[in-house]
């Protein structure tokens, strides 16, 4: 009997091993990168995903209100072409606020390879919110690049996205989505504005 529960024992671990591929990719706690706010922070920590070949950017520790000072890229133009993918992971419960006047930023832009998860519900019961303070004049809140080829597979999920202070303008909406093809997944997304607000 203690033969077979070793041998059952034994096949586990083997089947788990072949789970996980002996150059599993790590992840970064954007948290622990230097910066003067979080966007900073979550930059290094994507740069350094995409030096390794690739991986997971952990967001999920920079939570509470967070004022942005750049715009954070999910991948370039470069990582797409050396065909590196990109996790970033969302805190449950934040307020990412970002203050750009350039017209051309958006708060966060997604490259094609890549994916932002949140763990928040749909809906009103959003807490994980992306948004822009007044006087911002930005592209979007939220957008996705616009490759030469018109291909993006990327995947967002759980997370708000709102434009609640008054005074601010957005060249594309508050959030601009360009070139998504099949397979694309966009799902639990709240979009609010100062007058209406929609989901998906």
């Amino acid at each position: 009997m203690r033969q077979l529960v070793c041998l059952a024992v034994g096949l586990l671990l083997c089947a788990v091993h072949g789970l996980v591929p002996a150059n599993a990719q790590s992840m970064y706690k954007a948290a622990g990168y230097p910066g003067g706010d979080a966007s900073v922070k979550i930059n290094a920590c994507i740069a350094a995903v995409i030096a390794a070949g690739g991986g997971v950017c952990d967001a999920s520790g920079l939570g509470g209100p967070q004022k942005m000072s750049q715009e954070i890229r999910l991948g370039s133009t470069a990582s797409v072409a050396a065909r590196i993918g990109i996790t970033l992971l969302l805190p449950d419960t934040a307020m990412w606020t970002w203050h750009l006047t350039d017209g051309s930023s958006c708060g966060i832009y997604q490259f094609s390879s890549t994916s932002i998860l949140g763990q928040q519900p749909g809906g009103g019961g959003n807490r994980m919110v992306l948004a822009a303070s007044s006087g911002s004049k930005m592209d979007s809140i939220y957008c996705t690049d616009a490759p030469s080829d018109g291909a993006n597979y990327i995947r967002a999920e759980g997370f708000a996205v709102w434009n609640n202070q008054a005074g601010s303008t957005f060249a594309n909406g508050v959030v601009h989505i360009r070139s998504a093809v099949d397979q694309c997944t966009f799902k639990r997304i709240l979009l609010r504005t100062i007058t209406e607000m929609s989901g998906t």
